[in-house]
């Protein structure tokens, strides 16, 4: 959403051991989308400061062993 710097997605078959990849399908104005954190069942995505438009992206993730 617009002016917020992170959202978080909970899903239960996130772990630290998740690789967790993001997409943006809308203009960043350059600034990079990235995966903030992420634990059990949940990860966090957004930006280093808040942006005043919203932005939309495409997640995927790929379990992988300890």
């Amino acid at each position: 959403p617009a002016n917020t710097s992170e959202i978080v997605i909970r899903n239960s078959n996130i772990t630290n051991y998740t690789l967790i990849y993001v997409t943006p399908t809308s203009s960043t104005a350059n600034n990079v989308l990235y995966v903030k954190a992420k634990g059990d069942g949940y990860f966090s995505v957004g930006f280093n400061y808040p942006l005043g438009f919203e932005v939309s992206f495409d997640w995927w993730f790929i379990q992988i062993q300890p």
